[in-house]
């Protein structure tokens, strides 16, 4: 009782200093519950649009879909329905399509443009109106009726500004249509779109004539689900099988499930990131702590205390910290949820859901923040428990030691976090075992860095401390705060006054529907985030100007000397006094920026690879593809090749084949547009001739694949198609370059064709005459494109941007989930710094009373944090581009072939280093400005 009576004043003597623990603890388990919280939304939105899809279903009869090599899938024939209405145990059934790829039918909006949503599909089915269990609910007008009818959802129609019985222009298989809007529907869940068309035309858009998907059926009364599966199984042909309800919502909720796990997991992963960064600032936070009550831990000691008791009295410390910071935690989380779904959405769109706050949520939260702070709090409490009853009378704190231990230990677990990511670049252990290495390897990397990085943190911030580097990096991050500063307080000051509505409507710059002022929620949404990002400019605003005037004026006297350069010396021997702790600072920021570092130069190799490629190997004048890299008509592509100006065009399309048991990928080309006079697409012939490969007598291998496999030019093949027949195939060359060929066999589309006639055509290629009009063809060909959806036609500079476009996006995403480990760090640094003005509150005392003025001390405190700052950034940097290059090297030349380092990128996050110090020492550096000289002396 009396160990936790002690803990409690040690709580509430410590509050103050401990709140931004709290804060740490809280984001990183935010980031946590946030990613539970996502995923538990998001089943919950897809189990809805499940159960309400199958609700008034009793069974369901569908082809069966766990098929072997060569096996065809079933096919439901229409007349079945027929048989079906006869049977005694069946009340009714209803037979649907659907399209099978997304975007099938696209409408255009009131400029002719094709409007989609961004991210989520438009869903294409067969409709007979709704049922009053479940599935779509009508809103305004009737089911469609006929070739020329269409029900969409309430989303497309306001995008199409089409209101039912309007008539519309749409993109279909087979062209431009116009169709009456004869209803306006809703589906639970949101985010996708959807068409819909009665029976007879679904199945003539998307050619199933006399076929169907699926049928559901509905019991007759009182009759059991099992007495119709029973009664269907007879009339059922090969290749369809019969499901109950259950089996159906099962069966569909998987599909989805597995969507939902990969993103939950991924969250996770950055999650754990967060909280990893976290545990450095509770460490920091309980080791500070413990050296400033070094005094009365050791009165405790002297009055028989044993080390027992004063290790738990910190745990116990630590234990309700961890659980206060849990507990702010999840309710921090749904905010984080919340700005996940608006990242996902900036980058192309997240479902609408509801915020689900599971029980699993709110333990597992818990339990991990409890244990991150009591991990964290270990080595403090045992330090704690070391301290001697000789402590009670000496003035100053536990004198830091590089230990032997210390450094050994840092040497060994850095090895083994170097081996453990070695290892997982070789990809041997599959894909989570791969993850898993890399994930560990990384973080023993970085513990073994944190731990070694105390032996040279002093000497290095002595060199960064210089007057030049800091007075440049703190002039150039005062100017961006200001900027910044002035945004938000007038983009915050705009919102609010929208919110109010007393400014009406807006017009968006690059033009559209004019925004309302929000309503509801969204009002109350906006004026708060309005105000948290107008404080955030007053600190801007308040932080810049100090900053310009002591950068100009460090600089000025860094030339010729002057009082400004004692100042960043005695911020520089602050920093280098204490190496452990600038070190722990130093690491939160380390791991976050170390990480934004790798990100970055993955992708600048990718980009860099990408042009390369695109430059080196692509012959072809037009690209064309689909936007989800769905099927392309094949009336487009007859269409094309009859264009004027067209020189020579290559279909390409990807099938499964088998050789020795082996299943594998075979590519259809038009052979004669692979050879070195018509090449569209130089594969880097590496041995052997195109010679064969236009007559179907010979197959192109991938040059790895014939490695592995021993082969050699002139080799037989004996290959199986899906249709099961076998053809005997002679390789005629190896394929150096693999990054146009999806699969490891090419062979021409006259033999691809015979043996699977009915996959789809994915992407185009084509050249231009070279007498013809460059531009004049390229139009006519886009003119084409926009009768058919999603449909895209692309030059080489087009197909670039586009492939550019999507690393980007990519890698917003990334940095964008990377960001919150970021902001921990950031609070770690403000942290360390109170921390440390409260730790030399007696020291400050002195600098003021022998004449620094209350500028000169919050230039001091600031300049120590832009080094510390510059010393994590700098060491992130470092691990950032040698991990970046291990994972250039251990990626397949076929994705990423050169190294490429982001300097601009690296460039701005050393002036983010400047930022984050400057930010975090505000607070903190006018506390200790306005301290009183004489308390501060006589504080004990």
């Amino acid at each position: 009782m009396t160990v936790l009576k002690l803990s409690v004043r040690g709580i509430r003597k410590s509050m103050g200093r401990l709140l931004l623990t709290i804060l740490a603890i809280s984001l990183g388990v935010g980031f946590v519950s946030g990613s539970f919280i996502i995923s538990d939304s998001l089943g919950k939105v897809f189990n809805d649009i499940v159960l309400s899809a199958n609700a008034n279903l009793d069974a369901r009869i569908q082809p069966i879909t766990d098929l072997s090599f060569g096996q065809q899938p079933g096919v439901i024939p229409e007349t079945l329905l027929g048989e079906l209405a006869e049977l005694d145990e069946v009340a009714e059934v209803e037979g649907f399509v659907a399209a099978v790829e997304p975007n099938i039918i696209v409408g255009l909006g009131p400029d002719g443009e094709p409007r989609a949503p961004q991210g989520p599909p438009i869903l294409t089915f067969s409709w007979s109106g709704p049922n009053e269990e479940g599935g779509f609910e009508l809103v305004d007008g009737s089911p469609p009726v006929g070739p020329d009818e269409v029900a969409i959802n309430v989303e497309q129609a306001e995008e199409l500004e089409l209101a039912a019985g309007d008539t519309g222009t749409f993109q279909t298989p087979t062209g431009l249509q116009e169709l009456t809007v004869s209803g306006i529907v809703s589906f639970p869940g949101g985010g996708a779109w959807f068409t819909l068309f009665d029976l007879p035309t679904a199945q003539l858009l998307l050619d199933k004539q006399g076929e169907l998907d699926a049928v559901a059926v509905t019991a007759a009364p009182s009759v059991l689900p099992s007495e119709v599966l029973s009664a269907v199984e007879p009339l059922l042909p090969g290749g369809v099988e019969v499901i109950d309800q259950e089996q159906a919502t099962a069966d569909d909720s998987e599909q989805f499930t597995q969507i939902i796990d990969i993103l939950g997991n991924v969250l996770l992963g950055f999650a754990l990131v967060a909280l990893f960064v976290s545990l450095f600032i509770i460490y920091n936070t309980f080791a500070i702590l413990v050296s400033q009550r070094v005094q009365e831990i050791g009165m405790l000691r002297a009055i028989g205390a044993t080390q027992g008791q004063i290790r738990l009295i910190i745990l116990i410390e630590a234990v309700m910290v961890g659980v206060v910071g849990s507990a702010v935690g999840i309710v921090t989380g749904i905010g984080v949820a919340a700005l996940i779904k608006a990242l996902f959405e900036s980058q192309g769109g997240f479902p609408e859901t509801e915020t689900v706050v599971s029980a699993t949520t709110i333990i597992v939260s818990l339990v991990v923040g409890l244990i991150a702070t009591l991990v964290s709090a270990l080595l403090p409490a045992f330090k704690a428990g070391r301290i001697s009853p000789v402590e009670a009378i000496r003035a100053e704190g536990v004198t830091e030691h590089r230990g032997v231990i210390r450094i050994v230990m840092g040497a060994v677990v850095t090895i083994v976090g170097l081996v453990g990511v070695g290892i997982g670049l070789t990809g041997q252990g599959g894909v989570a075992g791969t993850l898993a290495l890399l994930g560990f390897g990384a973080m023993f990397t970085f513990i073994g860095v944190a731990l070694l990085s105390g032996l040279f943190a002093g000497p290095v911030v002595n060199v960064l401390g210089r007057s030049g580097i800091v007075s440049v990096l703190g002039t150039i991050s005062g100017i961006l705060l200001f900027v910044g500063g002035l945004v938000l307080v007038l983009g915050s000051l705009q919102a609010l006054v929208f919110a109010s509505g007393a400014i009406g409507e807006i017009q968006p710059p690059g033009g559209g529907d004019p925004i309302t002022p929000p309503t509801g929620a969204s009002r109350y949404l906006i004026v708060i985030l309005g105000g948290a990002f107008g404080l955030l400019g007053v600190l801007f605003l308040f932080s810049a100007p100090r900053a310009i005037i002591d950068g100009v004026r460090l600089l000025r006297d860094a030339i010729r000397g002057g009082s400004e350069r004692k100042m960043v010396r005695i911020a520089r021997q602050n920093a280098a006094r204490s190496p452990q702790r600038t070190a722990a600072t130093a690491t939160a920021l380390m791991i976050g920026l170390a990480l934004v570092t790798l990100v970055s130069v993955l992708g600048q190799s990718l980009r860099v690879s990408l042009s390369n490629v695109l430059s080196e190997s692509l012959g072809a004048d037009l690209f064309i593809a689909t936007e989800f890299g769905t099927a392309l008509p094949d009336e487009f592509a007859e269409r094309l090749v009859g264009l004027e100006g067209i020189d020579a065009a290559s279909e390409y399309r990807a099938a499964d084949i088998r050789i020795g048991g082996e299943d594998g990928d075979v590519y259809g080309i038009e052979g004669f547009t692979a050879s070195v006079e018509n090449a569209i697409i130089d594969y880097d012939l590496t041995e052997g001739s195109f010679e064969g490969l236009t007559d179907g007598r010979s197959v192109l291998v991938v040059e790895s694949l014939a490695t592995e496999q021993g082969w050699t030019v002139g080799e037989e093949l004996a290959v199986e198609f899906e249709d099961r027949q076998i053809e005997t195939l002679r390789i005629g060359g190896l394929v150096g370059n693999e990054n146009f060929v999806e699969g490891s066999f090419l062979v021409d589309s006259s033999v691809f064709v015979e043996h699977n006639p009915d996959v789809a055509l994915t992407s185009i290629g084509a050249t231009i005459d070279e007498d013809a009009d460059i531009e004049a063809v390229t139009e006519s060909a886009r003119r084409l494109a926009t009768e058919y959806p999603s449909v895209e036609v692309f030059n080489n500079d087009d197909l670039q941007q586009e492939l550019e476009s999507g690393i980007n996006g990519i890698l917003v995403l990334i940095n964008g989930l990377l960001g919150l480990a970021l902001v921990v760090a950031f609070f770690g640094v403000v942290n360390t710094i109170v921390l440390s003005v409260l730790e030399r509150t007696k020291e400050i005392g002195l600098l003021r009373a022998v004449g620094m003025t209350r500028e000169q001390l919050m230039s001091t405190i600031r300049w120590e944090a832009v080094m510390v700052s510059l010393f994590g950034t700098l060491l992130g940097i470092a691990l950032g581009i040698l991990f970046g290059i291990a994972g250039v090297r251990a990626v397949p030349d076929n994705v990423i072939s050169e190294v490429a380092i982001p300097w601009l990128t690296l460039a701005v996050i050393v002036v983010m280093a400047g930022l984050i110090g400057v930010l975090a020492a505000y607070l903190p550096a006018r506390r200790a400005a306005n301290l009183n000289p004489l308390d501060a002396i006589h504080t004990l």
